[in-house]
Order: C-alpha cells, then sequence, then structure tokens
C-alpha cells in the first residue's frame, strides 16, 4: 500500500515535469488532474488550489536541490572538488528549466518567488560561506577574502541568472552564463595553488565530455 507522503512526492514530481515542459499559468487543475491521470478529487485531497499547488512544488524542489547538495558537500574531496561537483549538478538541473515557467511565477506566483528565493539565499550563502573557510585552510583561496560578502555577492549574481535567461535565451543558454559566471569566480577567489588544480580538474572534466 502507498503511502500518503509518498502518494505526494510523487504527484509533486510529475507536477513539476508538467510545469517544466509546459510552463505554468497554461495548466488548469483540471488539465493536470487530467495528464496526471487521477481524479480531481484526489489533487484537491493534497492542494487547496492551485496557488499551494505551485507553493508545495516549488517547495519540493527546493528540498530535492539541497538534498543533493548536502550529500555533495559533507562527501569526500576539497573545497573546489565540492564546488565543481556542486556546479555540474546545477548544470545538470538547469537541462530541466523552461524560461516560460521562471515567467510565470515571477508574474502570476511573485510571492511564492519571493519567499522561495529568500530561503534558498539564506541557505546557499551558508553554504558557500563554510566552502570559502575550507578552500582558505586548505591554501586553495586567497587567506585575504572577506568570506561573507564574497559569499553575498556569489549567491545574489546566482539568484539573477533566471533573469538573465530570459533577456538571452534566444542566442545563449542558462548553463553557457553559469558556467562562465563560476568559472570567473573560482579564478577570481583562488591562490596559484587553487588555479593550477581547478585548471586540472576542469581538463580532466572536458576530456571526458
Amino acid at each position: 500500500m502507498i503511502e500518503p507522503e509518498d502518494k505526494l512526492k510523487n504527484i509533486l514530481d510529475r507536477c513539476l515535469g508538467l510545469f517544466y515542459q509546459y510552463g505554468i499559468r497554461s495548466l488548469s487543475m483540471d488539465d493536470i488532474a487530467q495528464r496526471l491521470g487521477i481524479s480531481k478529487k484526489t489533487l484537491y485531497h493534497f492542494f487547496s488550489n492551485k496557488d499551494d499547488l505551485v507553493r508545495q512544488v516549488i517547495g519540493y524542489l527546493s528540498q530535492r536541490h539541497r538534498e543533493k547538495y548536502d550529500a555533495i558537500i559533507s562527501g569526500p574531496g576539497n573545497a573546489i572538488d565540492k564546488l565543481l561537483n556542486a556546479s555540474m549538478m546545477a548544470c545538470d538541473e538547469m537541462r530541466y528549466y523552461n524560461p516560460v515557467m521562471t515567467f510565470d511565477l515571477q508574474k502570476y506566483h511573485a510571492d511564492i518567488v519571493e519567499g522561495h528565493l529568500k530561503t534558498e539565499k539564506a541557505y546557499f550563502r551558508e553554504k558557500i560561506r563554510e566552502n570559502l573557510i575550507q578552500g582558505i585552510e586548505e591554501g586553495l583561496y586567497r587567506p585575504e577574502l572577506n568570506v561573507e560578502l564574497v559569499a553575498t555577492l556569489y549567491v545574489s549574481n546566482l539568484a539573477e541568472l533566471h533573469r538573465l535567461d530570459e533577456v538571452l535565451a534566444q542566442t545563449i543558454t542558462f548553463r553557457d552564463i553559469f558556467q562562465v559566471m563560476f568559472e570567473n569566480y573560482i579564478r577570481g577567489i583562488s591562490t596559484t595553488k587553487g588555479i593550477s588544480y581547478y585548471e586540472n580538474e576542469i581538463g580532466k572534466i572536458m576530456n571526458k565530455n
């Protein structure tokens, strides 16, 4: 027997797939129920309305990202290893992003986006701060860095990426922008030792692809 929590997670995961594919505004609750192959009664058992559904889907997406990121930063490797692995994870997730979904969120669910971004920024700012401290202790990042400021600026730039993608979607992808920003970030904070290590590791990654 499927537990209610597992059923909710399955619905959230499938709804996220629909949002990635079609955006949010174009899908009514009727459409969602039909595409998921469930009754409206079942859908409304878990969600009071579409806003509630969107809020829970975005919360589910956020939790999924955090679990993956936590697994990376608690695993083996130095600060650059962890940042590289996290960035590759983020790039992999970006394959699914649809600019229409981002636009719909910002225009029709601004309150959800605002709350989501506030929570996400606080979480990732702390994780970037921890990564900076680790990298400095390992001699990979420059010791004179203002850790709090660097972490805050990096996370703020990340939060702006979707906006940039909407403007440049015709010629430059979200992933392209992220990779350039990440490379500049690593080179800007690293010591000579750190840059040498990064170039060696990124070379291995590029040769595999």
